[in-house]
């Protein structure tokens, strides 16, 4: 080769690195390492959160199911010498406390069966040791006069024949008989009374309810309470009276009752015992009244006069009082 080719090809050498570049170099290699092992712990650090996010739901479901678990307790019971298990639910606070009642009940009524058998026990371990003391003291009876009346009745006993004691028997089972039979006939007849008694509340009372709904009264009880005095009035006067017939004098009666109240009470007594609503619907029907009556004066209407007589004649008629009612 040539000395002008060499000096030809030398330029396109690479050149010589400087010290200074190759410490920029360095750092610079040392920092995109840096930079990737810090996204790589930054990727491994997001993947464990996900992944304990997802576990979560996990573990609190395992932790209310273990809560739950442990909320149910099992007990061995011992009753009557029988052992066995039962199952409590310590969030059911109603089984709770009707289990606690009816153990608490359960105590009670054994506190008084041992009680009562206690003092049973005495009595009649008192009545085996001296039966006459017994009678004295605890029934508050005359020993001698029992004794005496054992006596006699002994006494006549063993002058009597086995025939005349045979008669007594079979007689004081006869009466017995018909004691029983007696009270069972009372019985029968208290029932069937009783029947009966029910049989005629229900048809009064489907007969008061048929009336009501006939007339402004309400079916409170003071109204069927007047209702059935009024009947029972004329009961007792002679009279079959129905809850139709009675109806009017009781409506009569409570109205005035009402009227001669409100007279006599203040205006703001008033208000307060009607209390808003009511009179609100009394406002109301005032202005309804007013509009049909200003509607009455823009069309007027003839009145029939015969017909208003005799309405009004009627309605003199059915107003009664019960004493010429029923005429007491």
């Amino acid at each position: 080769m040539s000395e002008q080719a060499v000096q030809t090809a030398a330029p396109a050498a690479a050149p010589a690195t400087s010290p200074q570049q190759a410490t920029e170099s360095t750092q610079a290699k040392d920092t995109l390492e840096s930079k990737e092992q810090s996204e790589s712990i930054e990727s491994s650090e997001e993947t464990e959160e996900a992944e304990e996010v997802e576990a979560k739901p996990e573990k609190e479901k395992k932790a209310k199911e273990k809560e739950i678990e442990k909320r149910i307790k099992k007990l061995k019971l011992k009753v009557d010498n029988k052992e066995f298990e039962e199952e409590i639910d310590l969030d059911d606070e109603e089984n709770l406390v009707r289990q606690l009642q009816m153990a608490k009940m359960g105590q009670k009524r054994a506190q008084e069966k041992a009680q009562l058998e206690k003092e049973l026990q005495g009595f009649f371990n008192a009545l085996q040791n001296d039966p006459l003391e017994l009678l004295a003291k605890e029934m508050g009876m005359d020993v001698n006069q029992v004794i005496q009346s054992y006596i006699d009745k002994q006494l006549e006993n063993a002058q009597k024949t086995p025939e005349q004691l045979e008669k007594e028997r079979l007689e004081n089972e006869l009466k017995a008989l018909r004691d029983e039979q007696k009270k069972e006939r009372e019985s029968l007849k208290q029932k069937e009374l009783e029947r009966l008694q029910k049989q005629e509340a229900e048809r009064y009372d489907m007969l008061m309810d048929k009336a009501l709904s006939k007339s402004s009264l309400p079916k409170s009880e003071y109204v069927i309470k007047r209702m059935a005095d009024y009947m029972l009035i004329g009961l007792e006067a002679g009279h079959d009276v129905t809850p139709d017939d009675v109806l009017p004098l009781v409506e009569q009666e409570l109205n005035s009752d009402l009227q001669e109240l409100f007279q006599s009470l203040p205006e703001e007594r008033i208000e307060a015992l009607l209390g808003e609503q009511v009179l609100n619907k009394l406002r109301k029907r005032r202005i309804s009244k007013a509009k049909e009556a200003q509607a009455a004066v823009a069309k007027p209407v003839i009145p029939d006069t015969g017909k208003a007589v005799e309405s009004k004649s009627e309605k003199a008629k059915d107003k009664v009082s019960y004493k010429d009612f029923f005429k007491v």
